[in-house]
């Protein structure tokens, strides 16, 4: 049982009258916040979005935002488990193995992309456009994920500073300067030498860009932006590559901004040629 439903549990049977309310609505199955503001859920709940906002910071999150995420994943996972029940495993052929992990992988994907905004998507892909060099930094499986981002960005030209080897990228990290972004892709937001690589290049002044896991997590707090994906542990068990598939597609959405942002400033540039070879505009 996670962590984040043993609270709600207690909470439902030991807190206050609005905590009561709000966790037992939670503790549904059914319950879906996904679309759902803190005031509209404080009216299923029958409570005030104060009490909403009360309620994600008693259990030590910042705010209702970051609560919410971790809560869509604990759904996701509370869904995907039953199709991994004892009596569903009786039936374990090739299609029903085909049917778990297409579900498994949709719906996550499904809550990853609710996040994203074209704010955000804009806001990074500027960055990464107006960026010197893009160093990137991975750990574990995500590595492999790193490399598709490596191999995507040079396509473009871009200035990159990988490699899957710790060592060498702790050395990336001692070399960057306020004009470069680094990317950071990692799955739970806690591995201990990505944060070392991250708080060496926030001391130069660099631009933090995640792409992990959604609610709390150190590299959440310490990155600019987060591009957050639908995650839990739990997913080594069902299907380890849930991670780095949503990874790689969030990623894939940058890349396609990057390419029309290039479009955008060849045309630009051809524009001013003809004007400046044809005196266009000049009487």
């Amino acid at each position: 049982m996670s962590k984040l439903m043993k609270i709600l549990e207690s909470l439902s049977q030991n807190g206050n009258d609005a905590e009561i309310k709000i966790a037992n609505q939670l503790l549904l199955p059914t319950t879906d916040i996904s679309e759902m503001s803190a005031i509209a859920l404080g009216k299923r709940c029958g409570v005030s979005n104060a009490s909403i906002v009360r309620f994600a910071q008693r259990l030590g999150y910042k705010g209702y935002s970051v609560f919410k995420f971790d809560y869509m994943a604990l759904q996701a996972q509370r869904s995907s488990r039953f199709l991994y029940t004892e009596q569903n495993n009786n039936n374990n052929s090739l299609q029903n193995i085909i049917k778990k992990s297409s579900y498994l992988l949709s719906e996550n994907l499904e809550h990853s992309f609710e996040s994203l905004t074209a704010e955000i998507v804009e806001k990074v892909s500027l960055l990464l456009f107006n960026a010197q060099r893009i160093a990137v930094f991975s750990h574990g499986p995500s590595s492999i994920v790193a490399s598709h981002v490596m191999q995507k960005l040079l396509q473009l030209n871009k200035l990159v500073l990988f490699h899957s080897d710790g060592s060498l990228q702790d050395s990336f990290a001692h070399q960057l300067t306020d004009k470069d972004v680094v990317l950071v892709l990692n799955a739970n937001g806690e591995a201990s030498d990505i944060m070392a690589r991250v708080e060496v290049a926030k001391k130069a002044n660099c631009k933090i860009v995640a792409i992990t896991r959604g609610g709390q997590s150190s590299l959440n707090t310490l990155s600019d932006i987060t591009l957050t994906f639908s995650y839990s542990e739990d997913h080594l068990d069902m299907m380890s590559s849930v991670a780095q598939i949503s990874q790689m597609a969030i990623f894939d959405i940058l890349f396609f901004r990057l390419v029309g942002l290039i479009f955008e400033k060849e045309s630009a540039a051809d524009e001013k040629r003809k004007k400046e070879i044809f005196g266009l505009g000049v009487l």
